[in-house]
């Protein structure tokens, strides 16, 4: 089975879990041809999506973020998720990912979609990442309107697409910004977000996860960029960095 893990279930990531479940519900993958045999087989195609996040939703959230019930929101967007699809397994660690629990949640082989608003989490996960063999790490994040979605391929231990530290210091150097290290009052301030941004991140970080996940095409985009105001999404190719 696939673990797909899903980092951060905000306003990128609320609405990325609702079609990624949806798609892979009833996703019924194409029989491929084994050599040496003319019978076409069926691999373990199967998914397991687990919800990672230490946040709870509460009523401030809602015109960004689709929960129905307030509460930690991983297990709340895990049990709304398992009532609707019932094909593939959904869990929720609610926990805020950090360098005591990675190693245990990142795993070689898993696919990582990456949801969280913070330099500190998106650079333990890079870090962690970089020491895994085979691992695919879909990085999104946006500001008020505009965002980026960042890709790393890793396979045999080597990256086919850059890592998303190599052409962003600032993810390198962190922000102090990760949720365990802030006070009560600064972790509950509420920063201005647009919900179409938050799509258009959502929106590309799936078209990733389906071209490089189940269509298993590996290219060398490693950054896209999109901006709702001129509803336009550039990729950019660099070269790969082993």
């Amino acid at each position: 089975m696939k673990q797909i893990k899903v980092i951060g279930a905000g306003g990128i990531g609320t609405l990325l879990l609702d079609r990624l479940c949806q798609f892979l519900n009833y996703y019924i993958p194409q029989p491929t041809q084994t050599n040496g045999d003319e019978e076409s087989t069926v691999q373990d195609n199967r998914f397991v999506v687990t919800i990672v996040d230490g946040d709870t939703f509460e009523q401030r959230n809602r015109e960004r973020q689709e929960f129905t019930s307030l509460g930690n929101k991983a297990e709340i967007k895990a049990r709304d998720l398992i009532r609707k699809y019932e094909n593939i397994e959904i869990n929720a660690i609610p926990q805020y990912l950090n360098a005591g629990n990675i190693d245990d949640i990142i795993q070689e082989d898993d696919i990582i979609l990456s949801c969280v608003d913070n330099h500190d989490t998106r650079r333990l996960i890079s870090h962690r990442t970089s020491v895994l063999e085979n691992v695919t790490l879909i990085s999104g994040g946006n500001g008020y309107d505009s965002g980026d979605v960042l890709t790393n391929v890793r396979r045999n231990g080597i990256n086919l697409t850059a890592a998303i530290t190599q052409y962003h210091q600032e993810i390198e150097e962190g922000d102090g910004q990760h949720p365990e290290s802030l006070g009560c009052e600064a972790l509950h301030a509420v920063e201005p977000q647009l919900i179409f941004a938050n799509w258009g991140a959502a929106w590309l970080m799936a078209c990733r996860f389906y071209k490089i996940c189940i269509l298993e095409e590996i290219d060398n985009i490693c950054e896209s960029d999109f901006d709702t105001r001129t509803a336009v999404a550039v990729a950019k190719r660099f070269p790969a960095t082993p």
